[in-house]
């Protein structure tokens, strides 16, 4: 798995989600920061961080696209990071799903081939403000991939923010 994250030298990190405005106005509550580290084995892969607002979901994807023979749209490989954090009596309960998808490597030398292998593991949990709670998504040749989560409550605003 580890040639597959040699592009992270090129990576892309962005969220899957902005802030709701509707009618005019943008609705603010508390805030979550979501740190996470991908690591495999001891090294650090990746180490993004997305702010989401409670009960609002944050996706995190870092990764590349994969052209495929004979189509036009490139596959988008790496790993997706999904959460939903919720903030209740002063606790972060939160959920969502790791997804790692990579090219399978092999070569075909007569005819033109791309496949892949994809993993997913769906988590669940309770966390303090600026706890560490750690996900294990295995994979084929018995190694795995460790994603670190660290949960902070960084901002409090109920007011309205009127837009023009």
């Amino acid at each position: 798995m580890k040639y597959v994250f040699l592009f992270f030298m090129g990576l892309w990190v962005f969220g899957c989600k902005s802030p709701e405005t509707t009618k005019g106005r943008i609705s603010r509550s508390q805030q979550i920061l979501v740190e996470a580290k991908f690591f495999e084995g001891q090294d650090v892969l990746s180490a993004p961080r997305i702010i989401t607002s409670d009960g609002e979901q944050a996706c995190v994807k870092v990764g590349r696209e994969i052209p495929i023979p004979g189509q036009d749209q490139p596959v988008e490989a790496g790993v997706t990071l999904v959460l939903t954090p919720r903030l209740e009596r002063g606790r972060i309960i939160f959920r969502g799903f790791c997804q790692i998808k990579e090219p399978d490597g092999t070569d075909n030398n007569d005819i033109s081939t791309v496949a892949f292998y994809a993993r997913e593991a769906f988590f669940e949990g309770i966390a303090n403000s600026g706890e560490l709670k750690r996900v294990k998504v295995n994979h084929k040749n018995g190694q795995s991939l460790e994603v670190t989560l660290k949960f902070t409550v960084v901002a409090h605003n109920t007011s309205h923010v009127r837009l023009r």
